[in-house]
């Protein structure tokens, strides 16, 4: 197993391409349109060794359902990106509609965390669960709330 070093931060974690085992497999769902903003938000957990899949990890010939749905069973948290593009996004909906399903199946511990990059309607059945606004003034605090979420150690 592989850790940050001493002195070294978080950051050998990166280079090695390898991710801490106190966090479960995280799907993020979200716009096209968002993509540098959801860019900076997955470096920066890959760097604290959270394992991160997405749409980036097609490939030519999938079946984007099929490795879509793959992913969100394998995935302990899914991040739904929230913006104005996302609310609109028919992918970011179908996601969601797998997510929930698997939610709601309850035969695995499985949580929908949504993050707001930008000031949006949030969809009703988002409405009662607890979100990370980094959009906000105090983005960093928020970063570190979420990266707590992700953790199991937290949940003890």
């Amino acid at each position: 197993m592989y850790g940050p070093r001493d002195g070294a931060g978080p950051k050998n974690l990166a280079v090695l391409n390898c991710w801490l085992p106190e966090y479960s497999p995280t799907f993020v769902s979200y716009s096209h349109a968002d993509q540098e903003e959801v860019g900076r938000l997955t470096v920066w957990l890959r760097d604290r060794g959270v394992r991160v899949v997405g749409d980036w990890d097609l490939r030519g010939g999938d079946s984007l359902l099929a490795r879509v749905s793959g992913f969100i069973s394998q995935a302990g948290f899914l991040i739904v990106v929230l913006s104005p593009n996302s609310v609109e996004s028919k992918w970011v909906s179908k996601e969601l509609e797998i997510a929930m399903n698997r939610q709601l199946s309850g035969t695995s511990a499985f949580t929908v965390v949504p993050v707001v990059i930008e000031p949006c309607v949030v969809p009703d059945f988002l409405a009662g669960v607890l979100r990370f606004d980094l959009s906000s003034h105090d983005h960093a605090r928020e970063m570190e709330r979420l990266l707590d979420t992700l953790s199991f150690r937290t949940r003890w």
